[in-house]
Formats: structure tokens, C-alpha cells, sequence
């Protein structure tokens, strides 16, 4: 297991810009490169005695001297933005609320969804949200507008700061 003397005395960490530069040559990397690498939206990995971690977990040890007890959420949902301001601790529904809707979602509008039995009467559009690993119905509602607000509504009164509309 890495200890956080060992993980500053191969890396420093810069809390304004996220970044983690090597402390040591290793390899081709020369001291001071930025540490790390990543393939598009991803979390930025950086290996350490052979083993593999992501960079916002390693900011978090780095800055408190401790693991993380739960998840790290990034703010702005940008997984290679690691600046410690961006950073802070989430429950796996807190963290859920703070990704933004998913790219299979047809509405475009996160927290609606169709609902085919819905059209009969008048309303094929429903809204849920999952807390704890439970999907709670929200309703059932004529337009997808109403279904998001209804998510909305929801989603600042459950996870408040965590709450991302879309």
C-alpha cells in the first residue's frame, strides 16, 4: 500500500492546477515532467511502484493524509480537472446526482424518460431519481419539461450542493 511519505517523495502535488509532477527520473520522465496519463473523458492515472491509481484519489491523500472513506466527487464533472478546490467527498448518490444526464437519454432533459403506457392518458413522459441505490418515482407527466423539473425539484431537495440539472 502507498504511504503518503512515499507518495511525496516521488510526486508534488499543485492544489491550484491539479497537477502532479515527478519528484524523480523514472524511465524517460524527467523531474518536474506532469505525472499522469489519460484517453479522453477519463480519470487520469498515474502508476507508482507498478501499481495504478487515479490522480483525484492520490490529490485527496496527498492533502489530507488519508484515504478517501467514500467517493471523490469533481464539481465540475471534468475527471482530469484534480485541482483541490474541484475535489470534495460524496456518497455514490451524491456523486450519481452530480454526472451530468447520460447520453442514451432520448429527452435530453435528465430525470425524463418516455413512457409508452403514459400516452393512453395523456402523459408519456416519467420522472425518477435514484437515492441510495433506489429508483424513487417521481410522477408521471405531458411533457418532458415537466418530468426534468419534477427531477429538479427532487434533486436540490435530496442532494442539494450535489445536483446537477443537466
Amino acid at each position: 500500500m502507498l504511504t503518503l511519505e512515499r507518495l511525496k517523495e516521488v510526486l508534488d502535488y499543485e492544489p491550484d492546477t491539479g497537477l502532479f509532477r515527478w519528484k524523480v527520473e523514472r524511465g524517460g520522465t524527467k523531474i518536474g515532467e506532469v505525472a499522469g496519463h489519460h484517453k479522453g473523458p477519463r480519470y487520469i492515472r498515474i502508476n507508482i511502484d507498478r501499481v495504478s491509481y487515479r490522480a483525484h484519489i492520490l490529490a485527496w491523500f496527498y492533502m489530507t493524509g488519508e484515504w478517501p472513506s467514500r467517493f471523490i466527487d469533481h464539481k465540475d464533472t471534468d475527471k482530469a480537472n484534480n485541482r483541490w478546490g474541484n475535489l470534495r467527498l460524496a456518497t455514490k448518490s451524491q456523486n450519481m446526482a452530480n454526472m451530468p444526464a447520460p447520453k442514451h437519454n432520448t429527452s435530453g432533459l435528465k430525470g425524463a424518460h418516455r413512457y409508452k403506457a403514459g400516452a393512453s392518458y395523456g402523459k408519456p413522459w416519467q420522472s425518477t431519481i435514484s437515492v441510495d441505490k433506489k429508483s424513487i418515482s417521481l410522477g408521471h407527466f405531458a411533457t418532458a419539461e415537466e418530468a426534468h423539473a419534477a427531477y429538479v425539484a427532487a434533486a436540490q431537495r435530496l442532494f442539494g450542493e450535489f445536483a446537477r440539472a443537466s
